[in-house]
């Protein structure tokens, strides 16, 4: 009983509103709120909601569906439909308090006589300055909710008697933005012109910042400019922006004038910015910039923190100067900086791509003298390098490491166990391997199979490999270009030319298209066998085909012609290999 006197009560205080569009509005929103509460809360209705809310006829205006509720009938009798209402439930508590909020805000503005900027409620007088803060709570409310279209429609009624302020356009702004709605917030912002309202630097780096989620790097200067020319002074938030947008654009020589320009002007350095020049600096391999750069930031006294040494250590190990790494790495201690997760997998990362395997265990294993523990990146990282120079033994020591640490490793990982072994044409354990990864839920994959034709191609089992690639098909998985090329170079190896062809339109026929490793290949294998014609046919097919090719099979049909007397051939071939460049 309690719960319908509550739903009678409530529904009274949903019809109250202002004007004819609001009221329908605020009814839509408030039983959409109350539908959620009862969904989430496994309480079913005593009627069902329904209603419909017009759009405005607005080139700035978003649709609004996603604040209408549509009817819900679960086929049942209404007579058994009960409302439970518990006090207890603090969910429930929360939500309700919130529409009471929202209900509250919303009387006050219905009582407002805002053409006269003045408003009684309860007797009392609210300037317009309190209708505006109802206005903009109401709106953020809905942008929180992403509700952004109900928020413009609110807007475009208000509007009608009272001009939003700059706050509420900036939360109607940050909202249109997320949704990626950029040309709206365009639009807005022309408005706000129009209604004599200014945008301020945190209006324009809400727009620039939308830009740039959405990889717009003209649009992104475009607002900047725009900012400029209206006399607003960028923030610093701003230029962090900019400078990360132009450095992802590729246009990393304009983020360092702009730096530069803004340093100059402002005598004022920011940490944010200098580490995204120096990351972009290492990315596009210019180390001697990121180090002048640092240098630089260095002697005008700025401080560093963890991240940006993370940045300068990552950099200086791609081009493996780990003494000044490791030099880095000392000043950080001395700065009271102590490594962190980011910090340990740059290092594992860069010490293996060096070659240096023992150093990185060695680095592995102090970690846990910093309370900080591998993660997957760690294992990952170091299974690899393991891997890459032969260690596969303590590679799969890691790999059951992690097993013992509840980290189930992804597919990547136990590919590069299964082609590790498979290098070293060990079947037994590359089979073993993949049995406990299916085992344990991870699914093999293209790359998966590739590693265990590979391991039969090695120890020259080609009827097995030509197998794997049937069960591949039967289990929806495709061969790719590196399945095929695994398989024809096994056929080729033992000479077996009508295999190599069969498979070559096999993978024609699949729409995978041979590439240079292919033709060189079959090319071989004629030569191999003294098939010069059949040879040149195949280098032909090569050359008509338009794939990229280098060297290699040039040489190849040169010295077979040039062992066969056949000079005039081989200077044939040459001069086409000397069109393409290939020479010298």
């Amino acid at each position: 009983m309690k719960s319908v006197v509550f739903c009678d009560g409530l529904q009274q205080i949903l019809f109250r509103s202002f004007n004819t569009n609001l009221r329908g509005f605020m009814a839509d929103h408030m039983r959409a709120m109350l539908f959620n509460t009862f969904k989430r809360n496994n309480i079913k209705p005593l009627t069902s909601l329904g209603g419909s809310v017009d759009l405005v006829e607005d080139p700035c205006q978003i649709g609004i569906e996603d604040c209408i509720v549509k009817e819900e009938r679960d086929g049942q009798d209404d007579s058994k439909q009960q409302g439970v209402f518990n006090v207890r439930d603090a969910t429930l508590r929360d939500n309700l308090e919130q529409s009471r909020k929202i209900r509250e805000s919303t009387i006050d503005v219905e009582q407002c006589s805002i053409a006269t900027g003045k408003t009684c409620f309860g007797g009392a007088e609210l300037s317009e300055r309190s209708v505006l803060a109802n206005h903009a709570a109401l709106v953020r409310a809905l942008c929180t909710e992403g509700k952004v279209g109900a928020a413009l429609r609110l807007q475009s009624e208000i509007k009608k008697h009272v001009v939003p302020d700059l706050y509420t356009y900036n939360i109607l702004m940050n909202g249109l933005c997320k949704m990626g709605e950029l040309s709206k917030a365009r639009c807005l912002l022309k408005e706000m012109s129009e209604v004599g309202v200014s945008p301020d630097c945190v209006t324009y780096s809400t727009i620039i910042g939308g830009y740039c989620r959405c990889y717009d790097i003209d649009g992104a200067l475009d607002v900047y400019n725009t900012m400029i020319d209206s006399d607003i002074m960028p923030n610093r938030v701003t230029c962090r922006i900019i400078v990360h947008v132009l450095c992802t654009g590729g246009l990393l020589e304009d983020a360092m004038n702009f730096f530069s320009k803004l340093l100059s002007k402002h005598k004022v350095a920011d940490m944010i910015m200098s580490t995204i020049l120096i990351d972009w600096c290492f990315r596009n391999g210019n180390t001697f910039q990121a180090l002048e750069l640092w240098d630089k930031m260095q002697q005008i006294g700025m401080r560093f923190d963890i991240t940006a040494y993370n940045v300068i250590v990552k950099g200086v190990l791609l081009v493996y100067d780990v003494k000044l790494a490791y030099g880095f790495l000392s000043e950080m201690f001395k700065r009271g900086f102590l490594p962190d997760i980011f910090t340990f997998n740059i290092l594992l990362s860069g010490l293996c791509k060096s070659g240096r395997l023992d150093e990185a265990c060695g680095i592995y294993h102090k970690m846990s003298f910093f309370h900080v523990m591998p993660n997957h990146i760690s294992y990952k990282v170091l299974i690899q390098g393991l891997c890459m120079y032969g260690n596969v033994a303590k590679a799969v020591e890691l790999l059951h490491i992690m097993l013992g640490c509840s980290m189930i490793p992804e597919v990547l990982i136990w590919n590069v166990v299964i082609d590790g072994f498979g290098k070293y044409g060990d079947l037994n354990n590359a089979y073993l391997t993949r049995d406990l990864m299916v085992e344990l839920g991870v699914t093999p994959n293209v790359f998966t199979y590739n590693a265990l034709i590979r391991a039969h191609a090695v120890v020259g089992n080609i009827v097995d490999a030509l197998s794997l690639e049937e069960e591949m098909v039967s289990k929806g998985i495709l061969p790719d270009l590196v399945t095929y090329n695994l398989l024809i170079n096994g056929a080729c190896t033992f000479r077996l030319v009508p295999i190599a062809l069969q498979l070559q339109s096999k993978m024609i026929s699949r729409g995978c298209q041979p590439d240079c490793i292919t033709y060189t290949q079959l090319i071989r294998v004629y030569c191999m066998k003294g098939k010069l014609h059949e040879a040149k046919a195949i280098f032909n097919q090569m050359q008509k085909s338009g794939v990229p090719v280098d060297h290699v099979p040039f040489y190849i049909l040169i010295n077979e012609y040039y062992i066969h007397g056949q000079m005039i051939e081989a200077f044939d071939i040459y001069e086409k290999m000397e069109e393409k460049g290939l020479v010298g």
